[in-house]
């Protein structure tokens, strides 16, 4: 078991979670912020479970499995057109 202490006060917070984990949120609180979780909450047999905890104030907190390409979808919209930007950067250069 991996013991997560989550408290961010304002903006987002990624956690990439290996795929076979689990993550337990009933200990993870929110007031005016946000959590949201694509990772199931029972782990497969011999990999770790998350068992976060904390609170949340007006930022999000998202947790994405980290299974290669599909990370990717999970991810804000914003990140996303910062990474292609970085990318036509690079190129250009």
């Amino acid at each position: 078991m991996i013991d997560l202490e989550v408290l961010p006060g304002a903006g987002t917070v990624i956690v990439v979670v290996p795929e076979g984990w689990g993550l337990q949120l009933d200990r993870l609180a929110k007031s005016w912020g946000s959590i949201s979780t694509k990772v199931p909450s029972q782990a497969a047999w011999g990999n770790p479970l998350i068992v976060a905890r904390g609170s949340v104030g007006l930022g999000t907190i998202l947790f994405a499995l980290g299974i290669g390409p599909l990370v990717h979808r999970t991810l804000p919209l914003f990140d996303l057109r910062r990474r292609r930007d970085a990318r036509r950067t690079v190129s250009a250069a």
